[in-house]
């Protein structure tokens, strides 16, 4: 019975801790619909899912600031106007029943939808890194998606940057090309920009679009960032010992 208690107690203590974070943030939703997209007609779909960190995260303040920044700025990608998101939503609704509320308005032209998820993927003491995931169609050839890592250091609130990592740079580019490369079965010793990519003076580059997870470092590319559109995005994941500089 002593090591049935013993084991139940080891556990109980794991799933505590594994959950230790679970209560620092809370989520917000705005889902707005109008038209019918399923019928070919101008219509608008906005979904936004949007995490607001409590007072126990060190500088939440800055990181909600940011979060709320990020899914205004997909309204409004030139100057950032309004101080809320339901009020960016409610802008953009009316202009958009402004610009296709004729009948024989284009059907294709008038299908816009906003997707704007935002989640918290790791947190220590130190750091917090969250991930921002955005859709857009406003009419034109394609849809916009982007994938956007954020790790903020909790001591200052600044966002970390590559060189905030490491001090031996060229080892993670080394490494980071040879994953790159197999990825991608590209051979060492051939260009790069060869099977179309586009790194400057084709050089191997890490992004800065980067985040922080219990055992790795996750680098994302996308679309546009180093291929054309066709080409998709990227992902580069390195071990997360190779970089020296962050904590534990």
């Amino acid at each position: 019975m002593r090591k049935i208690t013993t084991a139940f107690l080891f556990l109980l203590l794991l799933f505590h801790n594994s959950n230790s974070y679970a209560k620092n943030y809370s989520e917000s939703k705005i889902v707005s619909e109008t038209g019918d997209c399923n019928k070919n007609e101008p219509c608008l779909s906005i979904v936004i899912k949007s995490l607001k960190l409590d007072k126990t995260i060190k500088n939440n303040s800055k990181i909600n600031e940011y979060i709320k920044n990020e899914a205004l700025s997909m309204f409004e990608p030139e100057k950032i106007v309004s101080k809320e998101i339901s009020e960016a939503v409610e802008k953009i609704k009316k202009e958009h029943k402004e610009l296709y509320k004729e009948k024989n308005s284009s059907p294709v032209l008038g299908m816009w939808s906003y997707m704007f998820n935002s989640e918290l993927i790791y947190q220590s003491k130190d750091y917090v890194t969250i991930k921002i995931d955005e859709d857009t169609f406003t009419g034109g050839a394609h849809p916009n998606h982007f994938v956007v890592y954020t790790t903020f250091d909790l001591k200052t609130g600044k966002i970390l940057k590559l060189n905030d990592l490491t001090s031996k740079l060229p080892l993670i580019l080394q490494k980071g090309e040879k994953i790159f490369r197999d990825n991608n079965e590209m051979k060492l010793g051939t260009k790069l920009n060869d099977y179309g990519f586009w790194f400057e003076n084709n050089k191997f580059r890490l992004t800065e679009n980067f985040g922080i997870t219990n055992s790795s470092i996750i680098f994302f590319y996308n679309n546009y960032d180093i291929a054309p559109y066709s080409m998709g995005s990227y992902e580069v994941v390195l071990d997360r010992k190779l970089f020296n500089k962050i904590s534990p």
